[in-house]
């Protein structure tokens, strides 16, 4: 828990749950939602979109008043939120976590 308050990250995709998610999406098109860093996304081979509010330059003065830092996207996560993201992609499976 201190690693993810540290570094601004909000889950820990373990291999057991990355496999899991595999199974479920199995020959699926997929996207995961509010991505963070694009981690699982990128495990799991799959788009990887957030909102990136975290950018917002009164969100980040906000967490940093708090002395969290904020989430620190990835490259490859795409700025949409949820309901554009599905849209755009129109894939048959959603990940969310």
């Amino acid at each position: 828990m201190l690693f993810c308050v540290r570094h601004g990250v909000y889950g820990l995709p373990t291999a057991e749950l990355c496999d899991f998610l595999g199974d479920r999406i199995g020959g699926r098109t997929a996207i995961e939602i509010g991505a963070g860093t694009g981690i699982l996304a990128r495990t799991l081979g799959i788009a990887a979109t957030d909102n990136r509010q975290q950018e917002d330059p009164a969100i980040r003065a906000h967490y940093q008043s708090l002395g969290q830092p904020t989430v620190p996207y990835g490259p490859d996560v795409e700025k949409l939120d949820a309901h554009r993201a599905v849209e755009q992609h129109g894939p048959q499976v959603v990940i969310a976590c």
